[in-house]
């Protein structure tokens, strides 16, 4: 599993423990960078991290299932890792998010910059050209991935935009389905499905009918 940016093993474990004591095994990936990780933080590299990582899990448990969690930046990398490898059985996928067209995306929706709109639209594209083209999950569907996934988001995401989680789940051409989350409380309406019993219940049944 992979959790949000910024966020250290601890969190990860802490938002994620109702994996615990399921019947599988749970393994957390920290990149390089995060947390105590040696190396430094940079988005070039994320998709290697996960990809080492998920290599080392099958060489961990050779001829084990494996499925992938990921919340809000992780998903990225974690879905395109998933378009690579069709063994995997399943794919849970919290907060979408499509790092190389966040920045514009998010600046279309905040209505109150139209006034600056055209500096806006400038940053945007210098953010988003620093991308690299392998993070950009509409490459990553063009490799047509039919991993069984589940994609979790809250309509009123302030963090990962809910209209591009959605247009990226219609594409999807493999067997999926789609959970929208309620408000928790939380104002940003981000990574707070798993604190929801009846949440936590339709992701535990996913991974047991997967794995």
């Amino acid at each position: 599993m992979g959790d949000g940016n910024a966020t250290g093993m601890a969190h990860t474990y802490e938002y994620n423990r109702f994996l615990l004591d399921q019947g599988f095994n749970v393994l957390i990936l920290s990149y390089q960078g995060f947390d105590t990780n040696q190396g430094n933080a940079d988005i070039k590299s994320v998709v290697s991290d996960v990809e080492t990582f998920y290599q080392w899990c099958k060489s961990r448990f050779p001829g084990q299932r494996i499925a992938l969690l990921a919340e809000s930046i992780s998903t990225a990398p974690f879905f395109v890792c998933a378009s690579r490898h069709p063994e995997i059985s399943g794919i849970v996928l919290e907060a979408l998010v499509n790092p190389k067209t966040v920045a514009l995306a998010t600046a279309n929706d905040w209505w109150w910059l139209y006034p600056i709109y055209p500096i806006t639209v400038f940053n945007t594209v210098l953010i988003s050209a620093s991308v690299p083209d392998d993070l950009d999950l509409r490459v990553a569907l063009k490799r047509q991935p039919h991993i069984p996934a589940l994609f979790i988001h809250h309509p009123k995401d302030r963090i990962t935009p809910y209209r591009t989680a959605r247009q990226i789940y219609e594409r999807y051409q493999g067997p999926k389905e789609w959970i929208s989350l309620a408000s928790q409380g939380n104002p940003a309406c981000h990574m707070i499905g798993c604190v929801d019993p009846a949440i936590t219940g339709q992701i535990l049944a996913f991974l047991r009918d997967h794995l």
